[in-house]
């Protein structure tokens, strides 16, 4: 840790505390409801890629004490019956939302929120479950993190060095951001070309089932059975904003009639836009397909009087989100203060990587 890094860590702990003190003394509003994302719980040091894992065992279960014991956790049921015109949510109501279907949603993340008695919906991207297919994310910083040290590698965007962790780390984020920029076909593509080159001996095209798979079909009826709620992610957990409308029909109502049919379930309400990608477009795409509640990736707390039913926000909980940090993003007058310092973090970072020189590579 650099000696920025440690002024950071130390200027955010403190911060932190003080917001969270203050969070703790407000009682909130009815129908000002939070909603948490997570996606990975994992062991300290796990190798997975960057923004997917939420947090670690011991640190999800310190979070889920803290929503029972000081919050009231909601079900996602609770939820879509109020976008029905249900009564209005009690103060400080939380729902907890899973994205993905990692396997440890089941081994780790299910068992404690049961323990808590807190209830918990999990998206589910369908074409996934037993597939051996993994994402696309995980796809790329397994290349990175396997390669061999190259000073000077010839990537699709451009030459970069992969001569440390540090190298492979900064090739992953630029490599992502050209993933998220291109439609959904050349995106993969993109991964694609990537595995080739940097893993010639593995022509699985990322169905190696590789740590990090995602929960088959058993154990998703296992969880739903158990009282776990399932709702819909897409089907291959595509930017819904880089694909075509005959595509974006089926993505949506595929993976609605999949939970219906592999659950036997009644078709969800609910949907989670993968990686957060809407637009118009795309929410009359849900609208028309049955969804009556759809969450995003945007940060903050929704007030359900007079909010979108079909922009819901969601505060990502990521490993640096200790129990103080949770708390003051869950306060009326503190979330909006953290949400505000994160949205204008981001805006630095994407300000940083536009102005770097354009790749001469490929892309």
């Amino acid at each position: 840790m650099t000696a920025r890094e440690g002024a950071r860590t130390i200027a955010g702990s403190l911060a932190g505390r003080a917001l969270g003190g203050i969070a703790a003394l407000d009682r909130g509003r009815r129908d000002v409801v939070a909603v948490l994302t997570y996606h990975r719980i994992v062991e300290p040091g796990a190798r997975v890629a960057p923004g997917i894992a939420s947090a670690t065992e011991d640190g999800f279960a310190e979070q889920m004490t803290m929503l029972a014991s000081a919050y009231h956790p909601i079900s996602l049921d609770e939820f879509v019956q109020r976008a029905r015109g249900g009564p209005a949510l009690p103060r400080r109501s939380v729902l907890v939302t899973l994205d993905d279907g990692y396997v440890d949603t089941a081994s780790v993340a299910w068992p404690i929120l049961r323990a808590a008695g807190i209830p918990a919906a999990l998206f589910v991207p369908t074409a996934l479950p037993d597939s051996g297919q993994r994402f696309w994310w995980t796809r790329l910083h397994d290349a990175l993190a396997s390669a061999e040290p190259l000073a000077n590698w010839a990537s699709p965007v451009g030459a970069l060095p992969l001569r440390d962790e540090g190298d492979r780390l900064a090739a992953y984020r630029r490599l992502r951001e050209r993933v998220k920029d291109l439609q959904h076909d050349a995106a993969l593509a993109l991964v694609n070309e990537v595995e080739a080159t940097l893993r010639p001996g593995d022509l699985s095209s990322g169905t190696d089932r590789a740590p990090g798979d995602v929960l088959g079909w058993s154990a998703l009826e296992t969880l739903a059975a158990e009282g776990m709620e399932l709702a819909a992610h897409s089907r291959t957990h595509p930017l819904l904003t880089r694909v075509s409308p005959e595509r974006l029909d089926d993505e949506i109502r595929g993976s609605v009639e999949d939970l219906a049919a592999r659950l036997q379930m009644p078709p969800t309400a609910a949907f989670a836009y993968p990686s957060g990608a809407h637009s118009a477009t795309v929410r009359e795409a849900v609208a028309r397909n049955g969804i009556e509640v759809a969450f995003t990736t945007d940060r903050g707390l929704n007030d359900l009087g007079r909010g979108d039913w079909l922009a819901i926000r969601r505060i990502n909980v990521g490993m640096r989100t200790d129990r103080r940090w949770l708390r003051a993003q869950l306060g009326r007058r503190t979330g909006p203060l953290v949400t505000t310092v994160a949205e204008r973090r981001e805006q630095r970072r994407s300000a940083a990587r536009t102005s770097e020189p354009a790749p001469a590579g490929r892309g």
